[in-house]
């Protein structure tokens, strides 16, 4: 499904006239790690705290010392009163939080929306960095990129948004009103409503949905909406029983499919079921694929060339995720 809006790492500012020490002591943490200030923003995810180390009375800058930990803010502090490390801190500070809102079609008419709703100022991504230390608010960054992984500084809009609310506060709106953000930026596009039936003669769909869902995630193909059984018929006079799962989609029925035909086959190239995409009950042939047109294979070359592309464009993670669940496919069939 499509993640709508994620936050930031959670970031910590101490004031230290012993930033090396406290440096070792973070960095004894499990899979704690020292940045550059702009590769931590790139390279931390939400679960992560960063935490900036700069000397007392100090303004932060670019050149703050900076350590990522995967914990929360409270944890780290904790760790630091329990090791009898608190002395060597002058200060803590929490910064200002940081939300980042998915955006498809014209971002521009999202963010002016907002801008105005939330009398919020705006300013520019590269001045913003530097300009959490300083200023109060919530940072609100817009991206069409999806939410599902770590981002980089260069996949976010360059526009930002500084809104006089608690990140909290502006979570929970966001949150109430994220599909319909998301509509709105669309502009005269319109979603629409895509049925997939799904048959398997030996009747794994348990693990068949959870394919489909991990691809439709990880791609963020749409928004699920419902699941029935069905009936269809493939053959004149012959009915089966199909499992449906109707999606809203903005991408076109034909890059759909193309992923269901990448969903017909294992990792090892057997075909493990059939996946049809009806949109507005037409069934969506094989054949409309656009490749198909171009090079002519069979449906079964054309199954095994989606299915590589499916792979490519899977994140490391997603992609061994379903061969996993290939493996399983095989284990139940035997």
């Amino acid at each position: 499904m499509i993640s709508l809006i994620r936050g930031g790492p959670r970031l910590l500012l101490l004031q230290t006239p012993h930033p090396e020490e406290l440096e070792a002591f973070l960095l004894r943490r499990a899979r704690a790690r020292t940045y550059a200030l702009l590769d931590a923003f790139d390279q931390a995810g939400e679960q992560d705290t960063l935490v900036f180390l700069v000397p007392p009375d100090t303004p932060p800058s670019l050149a703050a010392r900076v350590v990522g930990a995967p914990e929360d803010p409270a944890s780290l502090l904790a760790a630091l009163f329990n090791h009898s490390l608190s002395p060597l801190v002058r200060r803590a500070d929490l910064l200002p939080g940081f939300l980042i809102l998915r955006t498809l079609g014209e971002a521009d008419r999202t963010i002016d929306r907002l801008r105005e709703e939330f009398s919020a100022r705006e300013t520019t991504l590269d001045r913003q960095i530097e300009g959490l230390f300083h200023l109060p608010g919530t940072t609100l960054a817009f991206t069409e990129a999806p939410l599902g992984h770590r981002l980089p500084l260069k996949a976010l809009h360059d526009r930002v948004l500084l809104v006089p609310l608690p990140q909290g506060e502006l979570l929970a709106t966001l949150r109430s009103r994220s599909l319909r953000l998301l509509l709105e930026g669309q502009g005269h596009r319109e979603g629409w409503v895509a049925d997939v039936r799904l048959f398997d003669q030996w009747e794994r769909y348990d693990l068949h949905h959870e394919r489909f869902l991990r691809v439709v995630e990880a791609l963020e193909l749409g928004l699920l909406v419902g699941e029935s059984w069905v009936r269809d018929f493939p053959r004149f006079m012959m009915e089966v029983r199909v499992f449906q799962m109707r999606l809203v989609s903005f991408l076109p029925p034909r890059d759909l499919k193309e992923v269901l035909l990448g969903l017909e086959y294992d990792d090892r190239g057997q075909r493990v079921a059939d996946f049809d995409l009806y949109v507005e009950d037409r069934k969506v042939s094989w054949t409309e694929e656009p490749r198909r047109r171009e090079a002519r294979p069979n449906r079964a070359d054309l199954g095994l060339r989606c299915r590589g592309t499916l792979e490519e464009r899977l994140s490391p993670e997603a992609r061994a995720a379903l061969v996993r669940l290939d493996q399983a496919l095989r284990e139940r069939q035997s």
